[in-house]
């Protein structure tokens, strides 16, 4: 069992002035995540049997534990924009 503890000690000026907790993601992110969710998809492995080798993240790991160190030592949330949602329906 994990012993999580909140990080809400935050205010709106920390976020203003620490841009740590947004990222965006770039053309070759994008495209990474849809050839990953096509290769998982052509697996046919259920939702929980994906590991990574079905799902490669090659070039966008750097970027993801980035992300995790921010989660775990920053503000606790991070924001996430230019996810390619629009190339998937509700099943993908």
């Amino acid at each position: 069992m994990h012993n999580f503890a909140l990080k809400g000690d935050w205010l709106v000026k920390d976020l203003n002035n620490n841009k740590n907790w947004l990222f965006e993601l770039d053309h070759q992110d994008k495209e990474e995540i849809i050839e990953a969710t096509k290769h998982s998809i052509s697996s046919r492995k259920k939702l929980y049997d994906i590991t990574k080798s079905y799902f490669p993240l090659n070039n966008l790991i750097s970027k993801i534990n980035m992300i995790q160190k921010q989660l775990d030592n920053g503000f606790g949330f991070v924001l996430l924009r230019n996810l390619p949602i629009e190339q998937f329906n509700d099943e993908e």
